[in-house]
């Protein structure tokens, strides 16, 4: 598997034809046994948690399908049919059945007092660039939730910081830029004020051991907080988000590769909104929303959204320098720019594709 930044300047098309043949091979066959066969008509959407292994971990399995096809006429290898995962069941991950069930027994176990919201923003981070929208996506939550449970709001912290205020918080939402290790996962981190000198890693949030606690939710929108490159250690699933899984969260949001600045922030307002829909907070619908936000994203770029490719402010096809954003949510250099074409029938699945759920 290439780094999904290794592709030539047709990475969309390249990207829907391996999200074609993923449907193809894997994911169509399974819904088609499970009877899954077209969207729920009364918003009562099934679930399915997918357990990949290998180079297949890598892959969207929740993003499969003939976009393009459907975007265009509803067509496709089956014509009338609902031909993308999306269209079809809620996705979750897990890295195994094992991990699954813990995590089921361990949420049923808990009476969770729902004390604090601990949403952190790294708009500026040393030696990266700079993310216009952090701030913005972290006031937002703050609105959203207040109202339902203490927010402590953390800008730029250290470390340290961050490990104090995660032992009396049941809500973890980081906003900033994310760094995977290929050589070694334990060693992939949350880039916080002072990572270069004392890095927020893997091996961190795993050993801060907050089951005794079992908090609801971990939110990191940050890139590739759910890859693992390394070859070795593909079947063992050690990345960011498996981590607060491990630390004792019971549900985990992440992306699998890099992330748009100004489209996190419609992500993370369309998930918490579906987590406090019913005027409580309900970790459960957490992958309800995950699932509705990415389509409502992918339906963004199309077009079809308020704020659209045809509809600045979304910029995506544009330079940092020519758009204003100041860039995606990976741990690149400063001056690192990223181009990619919003113009396309099936949106664009490097933006809409990345985020993902694991948990219960």
């Amino acid at each position: 598997m290439r780094s999904i930044h290794a592709l030539p300047l047709d990475v969309i098309r390249q990207l829907s034809r391996m999200l074609e043949w993923l449907w193809d091979v894997a994911v169509n066959p399974i819904l088609n046994e499970l009877k899954f066969s077209a969207p729920p008509l009364n918003d009562n959407w099934p679930r399915v948690w997918w357990i990949p292994t290998g180079q297949l971990s890598l892959l969207p399995l929740h993003a499969a399908g003939y976009h393009a096809q459907e975007a265009i006429s509803g067509s496709g290898p089956t014509p009338g049919k609902y031909n993308t995962t999306l269209d079809r069941v809620v996705s979750s991950y897990s890295s195994s059945i094992k991990a699954l069930l813990y995590s089921r027994q361990n949420s049923q176990a808990s009476k969770l007092g729902l004390d604090e919201a601990l949403l952190v923003s790294m708009d500026r981070t040393p030696g990266h660039p700079d993310l216009e929208y952090a701030a913005e996506e972290v006031n937002a939550l703050v609105s959203l939730l207040s109202s339902q449970i203490t927010t402590t709001k953390l800008e730029r912290p250290s470390k340290q910081a961050i490990l104090d205020s995660l032992k009396s918080c049941s809500i973890f939402h980081f906003a900033g830029h994310g760094e995977s290790n290929p050589s070694d996962p334990s060693k992939s981190s949350l880039l916080v004020s002072d990572w270069q000198e004392n890095p927020l890693t893997v091996d961190d949030l795993i050993e801060s051991d907050f089951r005794q606690q079992s908090p609801l939710l971990a939110y990191l929108s940050a890139c590739s907080t759910s890859n693992n490159s390394a070859k070795k250690l593909q079947d063992e699933a050690i990345h960011l988000v498996t981590a607060c899984q491990l630390a004792g969260f019971k549900h985990v949001v992440g992306s699998l590769w890099e992330v748009s600045d100004k489209y996190c922030v419609v992500a993370a307002e369309e998930i918490y909104k579906m987590i406090i829909e019913d005027g409580v907070i309900n970790g459960d619908k957490t992958a309800l929303g995950v699932h509705k936000a990415t389509r409502r994203i992918r339906e963004i770029t199309r077009g079809r959204g308020e704020d659209s490719p045809t509809n600045p402010p979304l910029t995506e096809g544009l330079s940092n320098e020519e758009s204003g954003a100041r860039g995606p949510r990976s741990a690149r250099p400063a001056g690192y720019q990223n181009r990619i074409d919003t113009n396309s029938e099936l949106g664009n699945p490097l933006i809409w594709a990345a985020y993902i759920h694991v948990g219960p």
